[in-house]
């Protein structure tokens, strides 16, 4: 996903607001370079996942051997 740094900065900021979170200014950089990554992510997996990718399928039931 591409955007601006100003405009997602801006995003940043809102996501945070709207759930109400505080982070200190220490922890902000960290935590906006998580936000980047997990856009990514997001944006990365937007065709979903394959059956054997899922969640679901990567450990067996509790009781099945693999």
């Amino acid at each position: 996903m591409s955007s601006s740094p100003t405009l997602l900065e801006t995003e940043f900021d809102a996501c945070l607001s709207r759930h109400g979170i505080t982070i200190s200014a220490e922890r902000r950089e960290a935590m906006y370079q998580a936000f980047l990554a997990f856009r990514d992510l997001i944006s990365a997996n937007r065709e979903g996942l394959t059956p054997d990718q899922e969640p679901a399928f990567i450990h067996p039931a509790p009781g099945e051997t693999a």
